[in-house]
């Protein structure tokens, strides 16, 4: 799945409830591309953080990657212990199944 352009509160009310009802039916691990995302606010953030809530009950993560580097500042300010974040796809699905073969 990829975001793109601003997640600020007019982005955020465009693509929130198609994100998070698109997350709660798959009920898998979900990973997002955020290399199109130019900025995100706490709106953003927050939103983020919901997607991440509705997959706990699956025990199902959301693993972000490919932000660009104002957007990663702003995410590992806040949310670095919350929602992982790496530099692409490949590390996104290599945690992914790491955290899977840890719950073994």
């Amino acid at each position: 799945m990829a975001l793109r352009g601003r997640l600020d509160a007019a982005g955020v009310a465009q693509i929130e409830q198609k994100l998070l009802a698109e997350i709660a039916s798959s009920a898998k691990h979900t990973v997002v591309d955020l290399a199109g995302v130019s900025f995100i606010s706490s709106l953003g953030i927050r939103m983020l953080l919901g997607a991440a809530e509705t997959l706990k009950p699956v025990r199902a993560s959301l693993v972000l990657y490919g932000a660009q580097p104002l957007v990663a500042e702003s995410l590992n300010l806040v949310v670095k212990q919350l929602l992982a974040l790496v530099g692409d796809e490949s590390q996104a699905l290599a945690l992914l199944a790491e955290r899977d073969a840890d719950r073994k």
